[in-house]
């Protein structure tokens, strides 16, 4: 039996009949398990200690816990949403405004050159963590 700070490895057929099952959920079931199991979900309701820069209603933005570059950025909504056409005009809006101040602050204060700013939407897009977020990565 493995303790609290161990993964247990399931088998590909584990795997499969778990993936089977949860198809057969229906929608809402499948959306309130996924949010309970995000990590982003769970930092957006604050069970998770981050490094908070911004956070509204709508939107959360929190300092990189494995940065590509000082100063790296996560921006994301609160509400959980895999794709960036899932999240209501308003608060893709607010994410880009927000993106925006953040982005000035790296190069007005923190001396960033430039910076990137990506949006990975499915795991062939790179993508993770099945939540929407931007990275803003500062380039010195």
């Amino acid at each position: 039996m493995a303790n609290s700070n161990q993964q247990v490895k399931l088998s590909p057929e584990q795997v499969k009949k778990l993936q089977d099952q949860f198809s057969k959920l229906p929608p809402e079931k499948q959306a309130e398990l996924l949010e309970k199991q995000c990590i982003f979900c769970q930092i957006a309701r604050g069970n998770i200690e981050t490094v908070k820069l911004y956070e509204d209603k709508n939107v959360v933005a929190i300092l990189d816990i494995m940065p590509a570059s000082r100063g790296h950025a996560l921006i994301f909504p609160k509400k959980h949403s895999q794709f960036l056409f899932q999240v209501p005009d308003n608060v893709v809006s607010e994410l880009f405004s927000i993106t925006s101040k953040l982005s000035t602050y790296l190069v007005n204060e923190i001396k960033a050159t430039g910076f990137n700013i990506i949006i990975s939407n499915g795991a062939s897009a790179g993508q993770r963590v099945p939540h929407l977020m931007i990275n803003l990565i500062p380039r010195y």
